[in-house]
């Protein structure tokens, strides 16, 4: 698990994680992410995955990294299609919710061979919205 925090005071915005490692495949799982309401739409989340991503295919050299969002929330699927993620399809009942019900999951994923043209979205993204870079600790 990763903390995000606001380089110019430290404030901690939020948290995000990697999971579900496949080393022997090169792939891993981003999420299980949030974000303080106060933070949303000033560019931590595309400052918070151009960070995190370029730390997966460049550092660690994977190939794939996907994400699981449940199929009822519309802002997290929004959010990654709006970061041009490709959407793979939906695995039904794929988690139980803590009240007992079951969810679908959709799938998203980037590939490392698309990982130059995400970057650079991302960071247009970022440079559009003006954040101030985050950082991880």
């Amino acid at each position: 698990m990763y903390t995000v925090r606001r380089r110019t005071d430290g404030a901690v915005l939020g948290s995000t994680s990697l999971g579900n490692f496949d080393l022997q495949n090169g792939c891993v799982e981003m999420g299980f992410t949030w974000l303080d309401r106060a933070a949303w739409g000033q560019g931590y989340n595309e400052d918070m995955k151009l960070c995190l991503l370029k730390y997966c295919f460049e550092d660690l050299g994977l190939v794939r990294v996907e994400w699981q969002v449940d199929a009822q929330n519309e802002r997290s699927r929004r959010a990654l299609q709006r970061l041009q993620f490709t959407y793979e399809g939906t695995l039904r009942s794929r988690h139980e919710r803590p009240d007992g019900t079951r969810r679908d999951s959709q799938v998203f994923s980037l590939l490392a061979f698309e990982w130059p043209e995400a970057q650079a979205h991302l960071q247009r993204l970022v440079a559009e919205r003006s954040a101030p870079q985050t950082e991880f600790s």
